[in-house]
């Protein structure tokens, strides 16, 4: 077996070797155990499942991922290597749907990747006997337990989709960047794992050099750092408006810089993304919203301008940095200001149960949903229109929509960009038929089986651009002729909206009959607390290396000291100069003499010129030494 999986990561990978933990996770995998693998942003979680599923012949892999980026990521690069893969979110035509399902069923694919939201979904649930998986792979694993960072209650139906596959006893795999042991049993609960082998690849990052600075003049710093380190960086903030003001600022400084933030369409943040990986820009200004699916490994810095709100985001953000094992610096930036922003966020982050069933009341109008319907029911959902229509503060509206998933009311999906889509299904003899009665529609239709082979078997990706120029017309024509065509049954067309997707997981419930989880609501306000005091901790603590302080709150604790974050630092040129302080003193009893501070410092020129001058003036202060009107220091 290690023969074939080598020869799998040789031929699709191009790789000889596997990285640590790899080929145990993956052998583990093979013979039949459900398995944990922790291993950190960078670490190569995918290969871990990704080999194993070439591996097993009669079958294919079945993946949860949280993010639709994440999942269209993967789905790409697998088909880069030459391996069949697919996916199903929400943002597709239903048809498109039933299409990747039907192929699934025929055992076309080697991956599958789903979100947990479709699992939920009693059409999928039906067709999972008939799916040949041989694996099962959890993705972002951490997002089952309560006690995570990053909690999703669709995650805890995995263990029940599990009964319905034609095989319940395959094995499944479980994977993280970021989880304590608590969270590590929660996983093994929830999933039902069998006596799972647990592998655990040290969070410890050798090359990522971890600085906290507090700093009241954050872009003076900013720019310092960016000329200092050099190469291309993410620059983390909370507020959207921020993205862009900072990336003004720094582009008038010439640093090439772009900005990105979850309101952008999906269309910018495909662009914006594939700008940065190919270096057009030099800094990425982002909300948390960026990173996840961006596979970028020389990345020299992430700055994070503000606290973030949990010590396993902050990590998972970090880690971006120096993927390709070179030095890189991950730059914490903090004021007296962010703690007090940090304890606001916290409180606005858990609206009154009240409110939150007020939102979900103007949810279900807006929409139109009657009384006893609603499940299943997909929308666009413009959390701008929503909140104006009603009102409603924006951020009251985001926090309780985010309550609403978590109570399992609702479900929301960000739209991801992808290019339009059609996909003709009739026959030519049936399109013939359509434009002698319709002629004109004949020469869109023609331009579309002429430009775009597969048209009629499956989905294409289009550019109503490109077929506006051709048939010499504008663009608003051509999607006008799209709809219609999609209207009269003869093509499946997809526009990209760019909005996310609003899924209604029940019926909707008269309000005085709504019934929210307080138990849960209570236990998450009180996680959240504790995970805002140690980011705070973390930030103002300045004993312990960053770096063990951070392994130690991932239960990792037999560790060293990094030496080269502030406090290692910090604590060596302490030490440094109290060796100096020493050896002064011997050098003046010994000559008994006094000399300018210049000539000390030539003396002792194996040490900095800083460190020597404040080792004199240490000595000084405790009056070991002493220095006369000339300036001239002597032995007091």
């Amino acid at each position: 077996m290690k023969e074939k999986i080598y020869q799998i990561l040789q031929q699709y990978w191009k790789y000889n070797s596997f990285r640590p933990l790899q080929e145990e996770i993956i052998l583990s995998v093979l013979s039949g155990k459900d398995t944990i693998a922790l291993l950190p942003t960078g670490g190569g979680k995918s290969v871990c499942f990704q080999v194993p599923g070439m591996a097993i012949e009669n079958g294919m892999t079945l993946v949860i991922s949280p993010l639709i980026a994440l999942m269209q990521d993967q789905v790409m690069n697998l088909k880069r290597r030459g391996i069949s893969a697919a996916f199903v979110n929400s943002t597709m035509h239903p048809k498109e749907v039933e299409k990747v399902i039907q192929n699934a069923i025929d055992n076309e694919y080697k991956f599958l990747y789903v979100s947990p939201e479709r699992l939920e979904t009693a059409s999928f649930v039906e067709i999972l006997p008939d799916l040949k998986v041989g694996l099962l792979a959890v993705d972002e694993a951490h997002c089952i337990s309560q006690w995570g960072y990053d909690f999703r209650p669709s995650y805890l139906k995995i263990a029940e989709i599990r009964k319905h596959l034609y095989n319940p006893n395959i094995p499944t795999i479980a994977l993280t960047a970021s989880a304590t042991e608590k969270v590590i049993d929660d996983i093994t609960d929830r999933l039902e794992l069998k006596s799972p082998n647990i592998f655990k690849q040290s969070f410890a990052r050798k090359n990522l050099h971890y600085i906290v600075l507090y700093e009241t003049n954050k872009i003076d710093r900013i720019q310092r750092i960016i000329h200092k380190v050099g190469g291309a960086g993410i620059i983390y903030v909370r507020s959207r408006n921020k993205t862009k003001e900072i990336a003004d600022v720094l582009n008038n400084k010439g640093i090439r810089s772009d900005y990105y933030h979850a309101g952008l369409s999906g269309e910018e943040k495909y662009f914006k993304q594939q700008k940065f990986i190919e270096n057009e820009y030099q800094v990425m200004v982002a909300t948390n919203a960026f990173g996840m699916g961006i596979d970028k490994p020389d990345v020299r810095f992430v700055i994070h301008y503000e606290l973030s709100d949990s010590i396993e985001s902050y990590f998972q953000e970090a880690g971006r940095g120096g993927r390709d094992l070179k030095t890189a610096y991950a730059v914490l930036l903090y004021s007296e200001a962010d703690k007090e922003k940090l304890w606001r966020m916290y409180e606005e982050s858990f609206p009154a149960i009240e409110q939150i069933k007020s939102v979900y009341n103007h949810l279900c109008n807006y929409y139109e949903l009657a009384i006893d319907e609603g499940e299943g029911m997909m929308f666009d959902f413009d959390i701008r229109a929503i909140s104006e229509l009603y009102k409603i503060p924006m951020n009251l509206l985001f926090h309780s929509v985010k309550f609403l998933e978590m109570f399992e009311l609702i479900t929301i999906e960000d739209e991801h960009y992808h290019p339009s889509q059609v996909f003709i299904e009739l026959s030519k003899r049936d399109i013939y038929d359509f434009y002698l009665r319709h002629p004109e529609y004949e020469e869109i239709i023609k331009v579309l089986l002429r430009s775009y082979d597969g048209i009629l078997s499956q989905f294409v990706y289009i550019n109503e651009s490109e077929i506006a120029a051709r048939i010499k017309r504008d663009k608003k024509f051509v999607v006008e002729q799209l709809k219609f065509l999609d209207k009269e049954g003869i093509l499946y067309y997809r526009p990209m909206t760019g909005l996310p997707k609003i899924t209604f997981l029940k019926d909707r419930i008269l309000l005085s009959k709504l019934k929210l989880n307080e138990e849960l609501y209570y236990f998450l306000k009180e996680r959240r607390k504790f995970l805002t005091e140690k980011m705070i901790e973390y930030a103002e603590q300045k004993h312990t290396c960053r770096q063990e302080f951070l392994l130690h709150y991932f239960d990792e604790l037999n560790t060293e000291s990094c030496g080269h974050c502030d406090v290692c630092l910090e604590k060596k040129r302490l030490k440094n100069i109290e060796t100096i302080k020493d050896k002064l003193f011997e050098f003046f009893q010994h000559y008994n003499q006094s000399m300018s501070i210049e000539e000390i410092c030539n003396q002792f020129s194996q040490y900095s010129k800083d460190l020597v001058i404040q080792a004199i003036r240490e000595m000084i202060d405790d009056n070991l030494l002493r220095c006369d009107e000339k300036d001239r220091v002597f032995l007091n």
